[in-house]
């Protein structure tokens, strides 16, 4: 999972550094009205001072550099454009982010740009990766239980292998707000948010320091978002449209899922999901292979124990493709709350859920084994 805030801050340093060069170049050139696009590239072509750019937006431009046109290079992580550096064309390569300031060409398919801004791949990649051991390291998820204005305190209820525990994430000082928007699960659709906009029910991820016993955390960044979670069984699949009809368990209602290349499918090895059956049964009886019989601890066919929250156990499940989904499956489906309850896009699917469904007592719906709350799997990577 984790598509996620450390990939995705690639596009927030960008759009900083454009909201930086767009003053800088309003000031220097007051009448000059001007447009940009921001994207990736995918072919430089140097001696004619041309690129070619995937937009965030799914757009191709080929972009056309004036001859007076200058470029210049922001590491990652800068807000504004006082350590860039002045570059060639040649420098620039496939998968760089790039933003362009000038003016479409009347087809608007061309881009006439008086100067670039770009971030290299490989920058940009270490960072993600460092932000990433970060989050992993420092981040803390869970789902909002309380909340207090006065003191600024949110409390949210974290699972993981141990159990449910309550966090109290102390917001008073500097902190950086997202949230997310409805119906969209890109995180390059999520807005500046704040303390205010917080509800109990939402989940939110937690990047800060903790207190030596883990039931404190001073926050350097929150990211929240009201999302929706189904348990359904499948009617149906569109391929091609990337669509799964669905029967939501809960409402007895269709509901029509939208898969697309920002969503995750998993599939839940049987023998973790009867394990988990187990665990939420309060037993202790030893595990057993497909062939039923029992294993011993370390051996090939047993489980290992589950590391983490649900999100990290989700890392390590058999990926799932859209062609495998099969009328009658039993899904676990994660989605952005939106405005039609009839529709949703997928942030997260999670098929070979039918022991836990079976495993259910009647009215209370599905858990995972007492251990993690499929509200840990809302928020998207």
């Amino acid at each position: 999972m984790w598509h996620c805030v450390w990939r995705w801050s690639a596009i927030l340093l960008v759009l900083t550094a454009a909201s930086a060069w767009a003053q800088q170049a309003q000031e220097a050139q007051p009448s000059a009205a001007s447009e940009r696009v921001i994207g990736a590239v995918n072919q430089v072509q140097a001696d004619a001072r041309q690129l070619s750019l995937a937009t965030d937006q799914g757009q191709s431009i080929s972009v056309v550099l004036d001859e007076q046109g200058t470029i210049l290079r922001v590491p990652p992580g800068e807000k504004d454009l006082k350590n860039a550096t002045r570059i060639q064309l040649s420098e620039i390569g496939p998968g760089d982010r790039v933003l362009a300031r000038g003016r479409f060409a009347d087809d608007h398919r061309t881009f006439h740009a008086k100067a670039l801004i770009m971030m290299s791949k490989a920058e940009l990649t270490r960072k993600q990766e460092k932000e990433r051991e970060d989050w992993q390291r420092r981040g803390v998820s869970g789902t909002i239980s309380a909340l207090n204005p006065a003191t600024r305190e949110i409390t949210i209820t974290s699972h993981g292998h141990e159990g449910a525990r309550t966090i109290i994430v102390e917001a008073s000082g500097d902190v950086q707000f997202r949230r997310y928007a409805p119906d969209s699960v890109r995180f390059s659709d999520a807005k500046p948010g704040s303390f205010a906009e917080l509800h109990v029910g939402d989940q939110v991820r937690v990047l800060g320091e903790r207190n030596a016993e883990g039931t404190r955390i001073k926050p350097e960044q929150i990211v929240s978002g009201s999302f929706r979670n189904i348990a359904a069984t499948v009617t149906s699949i569109n391929v091609g449209a990337g669509e799964i009809v669905v029967r939501d368990l809960d409402s007895h209602k269709p509901v029509t899922v939208r898969v697309n290349e920002n969503s995750t499918l998993k599939r839940l090895p049987p023998m973790i999901a009867s394990m988990l059956v187990r665990r939420a049964a309060g037993t202790t009886a030893r595990p057993r292979s497909p062939s039923g019989r029992p294993v011993s601890p370390g051996s090939a066919d047993h489980p290992a124990r589950p590391r983490g929250d649900f999100q990290d156990m989700l890392e390590r499940m058999p990926s799932l493709t859209l062609a495998e989904v099969k009328p009658g499956d039993a899904l676990i489906i994660s989605s952005t709350a939106g405005s039609d309850p009839s529709r949703v896009t997928a942030i997260t699917i999670v098929a070979g859920v039918e022991p836990l469904f079976a495993s259910a007592p009647q009215g209370q719906g599905v858990n995972m084994g007492g251990m993690w709350s499929f509200g840990d799997i809302g928020l998207p990577e």
